[in-house]
């Protein structure tokens, strides 16, 4: 090996020297590495991601609905039959392991050797590389997939089973929104970041049929008294309805139940959980023939809703 290589593979060896014993990230690096992975992407970036520390974990859960409050007499009880209790359940998580390998170019990364910044270079470089596929195992993970990736484990497009509303091949429209509302049990409506999740093609039918139909809400023969607020939030970019967003997720599919069509997914992103368990790895060697630094990472992550049945979905959407 020349020297100037083998000085070069000698201080990158210093400089990820600190990383624990068979390549695991300490607790920050892997912090600042699910930071940078999740960031960037609309919808991971909004989801509840728990830290986990074993590959399969049950977290409790506490849902309570229904009335708890009742006429009452001073000094009387309630009926068993009127005392509230909350339903204590778990949420099961399940990790699967995933890696990903990226070459870099030894010129690529000479001038952080030098300067003493490869580790975080590394870190923040596979932290972008891995982004987009953990959005789209988020959004279409599938385990019917002839994807390896995706097909590991069911994301939150297959996972909404119990609310769903067929689109019928329909364009994205303000009945379409309010039937996937009516379809959504009333029990979950005061869920505070409830909004409407989907794709940049659906999205702009959505857009356009306000255009078409003159930008502006009208409600029997009155137009509506928010209409002119309503009409500027659109020009602003801040399309929605009944109050909710309607943001457009880039990685939503346009392919989901045939060709040009996509689906709406009516929920709150807390209520989507991307758990990580605390084991990443990352690995490094300097191929010399190859004149390249082979990185490889694994992660191990789950993908689950905490409450499914608080989650609706309309299918068949143009998009």
């Amino acid at each position: 090996m020349p020297q100037y290589n083998r000085e070069l593979v000698q201080k990158a060896d210093l400089q990820l020297a600190d990383l624990a014993p068979g390549g695991l990230l300490v607790t920050r690096q892997a912090a600042r590495f699910l930071r940078i992975a999740i960031k960037k992407n609309v919808l991971s970036s909004m989801v509840r991601a728990p830290t986990m520390v074993n590959p399969v974990e049950e977290q409790p859960k506490l849902l309570w609905t229904g009335r708890v409050m009742h006429a009452a007499s001073s000094g009387v009880a309630l009926p068993f039959a009127q005392r509230a209790k909350p339903s204590f359940d778990k949420m099961t998580l399940t990790s699967k392991l995933g890696k990903a390998e990226v070459h870099i170019d030894r010129e690529v990364l000479e001038d952080q050797i030098e300067r003493g910044v490869l580790k975080a270079t590394v870190i923040d470089f596979m932290g972008q590389k891995v982004s987009a596929d953990f959005e789209d195992a988020l959004i279409k993970g599938d385990t019917t997939s002839g994807d390896d990736w995706l097909g590991l484990q069911d994301g939150m497009l297959k996972l909404a089973t119990t609310n769903g509303l067929p689109g019928g091949g329909a364009s994205l429209s303000e009945d379409v929104l309010a039937d996937l509302i009516q379809t959504m049990p009333e029990e979950f409506d005061d869920q505070a970041g409830l909004q409407f999740f989907t794709n940049r093609k659906a999205r702009s039918d959505y857009r356009r049929s306000f255009r078409q139909g003159g930008g502006h809400l009208t409600i029997g023969n009155h137009n509506d008294s928010l209409a002119a607020d309503v009409t500027a939030g659109r020009a602003a970019g801040n399309l929605g309805y009944d109050g909710m967003n309607l943001t457009r997720v880039p990685r939503f599919p346009n392919d989901f139940g045939g060709a040009n069509r996509t689906a709406v997914l009516h929920a709150d992103p807390k209520n989507m959980v991307m758990g990580f368990q605390r084991k990443i790895t990352l690995d490094t060697e300097f191929r010399i023939s190859e004149q390249i630094w082979a990185i490889v990472v694994t992660v191990r992550m789950a993908l689950q809703y905490e409450h499914e049945p608080a989650v609706a979905i309309a299918t068949d959407i143009v998009g």
